[in-house]
């Protein structure tokens, strides 16, 4: 296993000049990962983030972490989350803002001790249950691959070390842990998955762990390659225009691949995979709008058009302009210019807004509304 993890870190290219930051839950995972990292001989320093879910048990795992860090005479940072004055998003649950909040906790952390990454302890079977949710909820190219072996500064080095080696590791050491007993409970996708599904698809082929594994990995091996090809057809695809991401549909019907090629523009936007096949529908309409947690699309004869939401609450471009009409004066402006009666209302209490459902208007000169 220990060479395993060194064998990790050189590919990552962590060196001897290099402080990690060691993300610990208390777990057997992350204790016996703090553990090899120090028989290793890498600079490391702990970081604890206490969700506080779990009550007692919680302030439990903080107090092992406490303990194990000052035995190791390494640094010790703790969080805890549990804040009356933090309420997630309406969208958002609060195990996903916790979470949020402790990857925050990190990079503020980095940012400020100058730790090169954060090692966290994901493993082999975490990456195959990754990769089965991913595919339950309708992943991309990139969700196939489970999870990376690195995320920006976030580091996975022992994605190849299996969770039997892991706990094997424990008890011949003697590497004290605890036990989180939310990993038992049926309430969440992933416990779900690792409580039925994978022993239900080992009984039927005893070698699945292997096989989804294997397959996580040549899938990350192709990605490189995939990455290059879609930030040069994003290139050919896109451009900005007014707040707005632009992406040319008849472009989009010559490219090689053109499902790849949209979804790697569009799943940043969180539009899902099933959105995108509907864009590349040769029966896709001329107009229509497809919406996101963070964006809105407006489909358009020649384009779709991605605008954030935030975007839609403001009013960029727009200026309000006062002068004084002359006598019979015919005020041409241009088609983008909107010419009022300065006299019928008050500036002060203007109120501009997007249409609504269920807004009318009739324009002059015009029969209809």
């Amino acid at each position: 296993m220990l060479q395993e993890i060194e064998k990790s870190l050189r590919q990552l290219g962590v060196t001897n000049d290099d402080t990690l930051l060691v993300a610990v839950s208390g777990g057997s995972d992350s204790m016996v990962l703090l553990h090899a990292l120090r028989h290793l001989g890498i600079k490391i320093a702990v970081a604890h983030y206490n969700y506080g879910f779990r009550g007692n048990e919680s302030d439990l795992d903080e107090q092992l972490v406490r303990s194990v860090a000052e035995q190791l005479g390494v640094e010790c940072h703790v969080k805890g989350f549990l804040d009356s004055r933090i309420c997630p998003k309406p969208s958002q649950s609060m195990q996903m803002m916790a979470r949020s909040l402790r990857y925050d906790f990190f990079n503020d952390l980095m940012n400020k001790h100058g730790y090169s990454a954060t090692a966290m302890a994901h493993h082999a079977d975490d990456r195959v249950e990754s990769l089965l949710i991913n595919l339950l909820r309708g992943t991309g190219i990139r969700g196939m691959q489970g999870m990376p072996v690195r995320s920006e500064r976030f580091i996975r080095p022992m994605l190849s070390v299996r969770k039997a080696e892991i706990t094997s590791f424990a008890q011949e050491h003697g590497v004290a842990f605890r036990d989180d007993s939310s990993n038992f409970k049926p309430k969440y996708l992933r416990n779900r998955i690792r409580l039925h599904l994978l022993p239900m698809l080992r009984q039927m082929k005893p070698e699945t762990d292997d096989l989804l594994q294997q397959f996580t990995e040549r899938v990350a091996k192709v990605l490189p390659d995939l990455e290059t090809w879609s930030e040069k057809t994003r290139e050919q695809l896109t451009r900005a225009e007014d707040n707005c991401l632009l992406i040319d549909r008849n472009v989009l019907r010559e490219v090689p691949s053109p499902f790849t090629a949209l979804h790697s523009i569009l799943q940043p936007l969180d539009f899902s995979s099933a959105q995108t096949l509907q864009l590349i529908s040769p029966d896709l309409p001329g107009k229509g709008k497809l919406k996101s947690k963070t964006h809105v699309l407006y489909i358009e004869p020649e384009v779709l058009r991605a605008v954030t939401k935030d975007e839609l609450d403001s009013f960029p471009g727009l200026s309000i302009v006062t002068r004084k009409r002359k006598k019979k004066e015919v005020l041409d402006m241009g088609p983008r210019t909107i010419v009022i009666d300065g006299d019928l209302f008050d500036l002060d209490t203007l109120n501009i807004r997007n249409w609504e459902k269920g807004d009318r208007f009739h324009p002059l000169g015009m029969k209809g509304q």
